[in-house]
């Protein structure tokens, strides 16, 4: 068997002709997807709290991914977040850089008008 790991995911080659399950010294949350030769990802089983994957008789590679449950909806929100922000300083600058005009006077006395 070997195995190879990386920032969020590893593979495992097998030995041909194994069957049963791969424990995996891995706790067993959610977010983790798991596919036996190159077939759909499936959230694997548990067994003693660790991840547990059965593999079909003749098994060969073996790869699991993890992605952070709800990372999807933070960066969308996240990035909405960020949008906002940029709008609201945009619509600043541009009030601040527009140019004032005087308020509206009285023709008779010169003095602006009240509110």
């Amino acid at each position: 068997m070997r195995l190879t790991a990386g920032g969020h995911d590893l593979t495992a080659r097998l030995r041909p002709g194994r069957a049963g399950s791969a424990v995996l010294a891995l706790p067993a949350v959610s977010g983790w997807g798991c596919s036996v030769d190159g077939g759909p990802p499936r959230a694997p089983g548990a067994f003693g709290g660790l991840l547990a994957v059965p593999l079909g008789p003749g098994a060969t590679r073996l790869h699991c991914a993890y992605a952070p449950p709800g990372l999807a909806a933070g960066l969308v929100a996240s990035g909405a977040g960020a949008g906002a922000v940029g709008a609201v300083a945009g619509a600043a600058a541009v009030r601040r850089r527009r140019p004032r005009t005087a308020p509206p006077t009285c023709p008779a006395h010169s003095t602006p008008l009240p509110k």
